[in-house]
């Protein structure tokens, strides 16, 4: 109900024609010449707190150009900085192709070598098995007899017949 009071008021205010008002009515001239001289500093303080506004807008502007031109140089620092990066990038990834494709031909280098020396070592194996002739040692063969003279192997006993082997003959010989 307020509000509808109210805006019935303003629009009534608004529609009543303004009555121009001028602050001389009434005045003598003694204090229109002071109203005047008060009219007059004003002015002039404003003028003068215009003129510091303009010099603080001035040096506002030189300082935005000074920071526009730091942005522009960093800004070309930016993009150079960013373009070496991406060349090192660019270059690292070349580099690991290069290393990856040097680590194949590395692998299969070793695998190769692994076939040829199995190849060419292959046929020592057919070797292996075949032993040197071993003595064998009885079990008391390490003793001397009573009489001091080595015992013989079991197979070069000098058998009572005529025929003796040439190895019996050398080890007589060496006896």
């Amino acid at each position: 109900m307020r509000d509808t009071l109210r805006r019935k008021h303003l629009e009534e205010m608004m529609d009543r024609p303004e009555k121009e008002h001028t602050p001389l009515e009434g005045m003598d001239n003694e204090q229109i010449k002071r109203f005047a001289l008060f009219l007059f500093e004003e002015n002039r303080n404003k003028s003068r707190r215009l003129d510091e506004m303009v010099a603080r807008l001035d040096e506002i502007g030189k300082d935005l150009k000074e920071a526009n031109r730091k942005i522009d140089s960093l800004t070309d620092a930016l993009l150079k900085a960013n373009s070496k990066a991406e060349k090192a990038a660019i270059e690292y990834k070349l580099q690991l192709k290069e290393y990856k494709k040097l680590e194949k031909k590395y692998n299969a280098l070793a695998e190769r070598l692994s076939l040829m020396n199995a190849q060419a070592y292959a046929s020592s194996k057919s070797l292996k098995g075949i032993e040197r002739k071993k003595i064998l040692k009885g079990k008391h063969d390490d003793k001397d007899d009573f009489d001091g003279t080595p015992t013989a192997p079991p197979s070069e006993v000098p058998q009572s017949g005529a025929t003796v082997s040439s190895d019996t003959q050398d080890c007589h010989l060496l006896l």
